[in-house]
């Protein structure tokens, strides 16, 4: 981020320059410095935002060592206020350079905060520190620098730090500390792909990336860092601020679907991230105001994995339970917080379970010269999938046909989830001639009451 960086130190460092567009649905961004003003040359900030940008990091000082008073980026007021007004998020990031120096990381807080403010405005984002130099600090000093720095200027201005840093320099130079788990990351590495792969030691996961230091972006003269953003946009509003919002780390997600079905039961889908954690979630569900913990949200979902590839794909939950009376319930899904956040309302959704009376039909009664009657059609109780009980009354007189377990393609494509066995046929023998009346009832399980499917007279003869 200090100066531009050439192709062949990038090949030297074993590093791969992206310039293309980030990840398929990534939030972008850029970070700028005085090498993006080319002999003084202006930034059109509304053409980087036209381009699709949203959020901008602008070097606003660095140092001192023992050899430069301290720095301020000629470039920083202009940039700061031009990119707002241009739509865009913004930040502002100290170069750290590291010293023994009485009040070093203090100093160099100080002197960063002076030239930003506390960074309170409605589209300002956390302060960043950014950390790839040690000027002869060894892991142990260079932990000790880093905390004082972020503490000191949390102190100053009610925010705490962003770290920015890569995985080589923050694994040997700072040890791989895990001091710093409680920092959200700003990760660079240029690798192609949905996600940087491996992570710096100490931190769970990334909420910036810088993937290429050799980007175009409209509206700047020269070559630009390109970001991205980890998560969901409303994650990134909630990040920018006049104070730290804990909703920046609130879970993110999709209550997708909610259903009824037969025998009581609740049928729903979704998925949820927590953007300070790689793994997957709890989730708690709400129906009717009563709770139900669903345990970790980790099905696979590959669209999932392919929109925010860091956290892979095992965020989805899909939950069936019987039960519920039928009748309107309403469900609501909570994404359970991890770390930074509060828990988040996925959705709520309200829900028809299926119930009442039987319903049926009677296809065909045939009343035959030799003293039958046949007949045929099906029976269904919205309540369960069970095959309900088919009564006939010739005359008053009753039989039991049983379950109408018959198979019924038709009705298994009519009732989703119900299956096909649910038709009934039968032959009653021994009718004496004449004409007979035939009444049909399909026989209620649960709520509601026995249906009347059909009731004719038919002729048992000549």
């Amino acid at each position: 981020m200090r100066a531009p960086r050439t192709l062949a130190a990038i090949a030297v460092a074993g590093l791969l320059a992206v310039a293309a567009a980030g990840p398929a649905g990534a939030i972008d961004g850029i970070d700028v410095s005085r090498w993006q003003h080319p002999n003084g040359a202006a930034i059109d900030w509304n053409a980087v935002r036209q381009s699709g940008q949203r959020f901008v990091f602008i070097k606003a000082t660095e140092g001192p060592t023992a050899t430069q008073a301290p720095y301020t980026n000629p470039y920083f007021a202009g940039d700061w206020d031009a990119s707002e007004r241009a739509g865009l998020l913004r930040g502002a990031y100290h170069y750290a350079q590291p010293s023994l120096e009485g009040g070093s990381p203090e100093r160099q807080a100080r002197d960063f905060v002076a030239v930003t403010g506390s960074m309170q405005g409605p589209h300002d984002l956390p302060p960043v520190l950014d950390v790839e130099a040690t000027n002869g600090l060894s892991p142990a000093q260079m932990a000790a620098w880093i905390g004082a720095w972020l503490t000191e200027v949390e102190r100053l201005t009610g925010r705490r730090p962003i770290i920015y840093t890569g995985l080589s320099f923050w694994n040997v130079q700072v040890g791989g500390s895990n001091a710093f788990a409680a920092y959200r990351l700003w990760f660079a590495r240029y690798v192609t792909g949905q996600t940087p792969g491996q992570i710096p030691n100490g931190f769970l996961t990334w909420t910036f990336w810088q993937r290429s230091s050799t980007g175009s972006v409209p509206g700047i003269q020269s070559a630009v860092d390109l970001n991205t953003y980890c998560c969901a946009e409303s994650n990134l509003l909630a990040l920018a601020g006049p104070s730290t919002n804990p909703n920046a780390g609130s879970p993110f997600g999709s209550f997708d679907s909610a259903g009824g079905g037969p025998d009581g039961y609740l049928n729903l889908t979704g998925w949820t991230i927590d953007p300070d954690r790689p793994g997957p979630i709890s989730v708690h569900v709400y129906v009717d105001g009563q709770g139900f913990d669903l345990g970790k949200a980790s099905a696979a979902r590959p669209d999932i994995a392919a929109a925010y590839g860091q956290f892979g794909g095992s965020h989805g939950f899909a939950w069936s339970r019987g039960g519920f009376a039928p009748g309107t319930h309403q469900v609501c899904a909570f994404g359970i917080n991890e770390g930074y956040g509060t828990n988040t309302l996925l959705g709520c959704r309200s829900v028809v379970v299926p119930g009442g009376d039987p319903v049926g039909r009677v296809d065909a009664v045939v009343g035959l010269p030799d003293g039958r009657i046949e007949l045929g059609g099906w029976a269904l109780d919205p309540d369960t999938v069970a095959s309900p009980e088919v009564h006939v009354y010739v005359d008053g007189v009753g039989r039991n046909l049983g379950a109408a377990v018959g198979s019924r393609p038709d009705i298994a494509t009519a009732f989703p989830g119900y299956g096909a066995a649910h038709g009934y046929w039968t032959r009653i023998e021994g009718v004496t001639p004449g004409r007979h009346q035939v009444c049909v009832f399909a026989i209620n399980r649960g709520v509601g009451s026995n249906t009347l499917l059909s009731c004719q007279s038919v002729g048992g003869g000549p």
